[in-house]
């Protein structure tokens, strides 16, 4: 996770000082799951003065407190259902 970091925080180097760069995530494992534990040390771990962080949690699932450390670190946090996400995406490339 810290190779995937310093991978991120080097890339691009042609970008605007000025600007950060916008990643979003999507995905239904925002909670306690294998796959978010993995991943968790690479979202908090990215600094946000590069980056501008948009998670889309595409479940239904309640918050715990992977989904509480991953709303936190994040710029913003959008829930959505399944079917709707694509929408949603679109609407926060937007501005």
């Amino acid at each position: 996770m810290r190779a995937v970091c310093r991978w991120l925080t080097r890339y691009p180097s042609n970008v605007d000082t000025g600007s950060r760069i916008r990643l979003g995530f999507v995905s239904s494992f925002f909670h306690t799951h294998t796959l978010m534990q993995l991943f968790l040390g690479v979202i908090e771990g990215l600094p946000r003065s590069r980056y501008e962080i948009i998670i889309f949690d595409i479940s239904a699932r309640p918050d715990d407190d992977i989904t509480r450390r991953v709303r936190s670190a994040a710029s913003m946090y959008v829930t959505s259902r399944p079917k709707a996400y694509v929408v949603r995406v679109d609407a926060a490339s937007m501005h």
